[in-house]
């Protein structure tokens, strides 16, 4: 995630790499739950990405069966469905900057 509010991340963006099978079980199924409820991974990525000042941008790759899939969207574009995810995502990257 990068950008945001006079680039708030911009310098140093906020990353979450997980493996789901090493994610406790809980934390597992909320994830698989919110990644199919957000209908990212039926949705064809735009050709070209607009620039949204002030926007969080998002790049998320999703890797299945040794399939990589990347989706790059912002606060604007990103559909109400998967709005949820972002957050928890944010959430996460967060939480795993402030480790250290």
């Amino acid at each position: 995630m990068s950008g945001g509010v006079a680039g708030l991340y911009a310098a140093r963006p906020l990353v979450w790499d997980a493996e789901l099978s090493d994610l406790p079980d809980a934390e597992r199924a909320a994830l698989e739950g919110l990644l199919a409820a957000s209908g990212l991974l039926d949705v064809t990525p735009p050709a070209a990405r607009t620039p949204h000042p002030d926007a969080f941008v998002y790049e998320l790759t999703f890797t299945d069966a040794g399939r990589a899939r990347t989706v790059v969207l912002d606060d604007v574009t990103a559909p109400a469905a998967a709005r949820p995810l972002l957050q928890h995502l944010r959430q996460r990257a967060q939480a795993e900057r402030a480790k250290g």
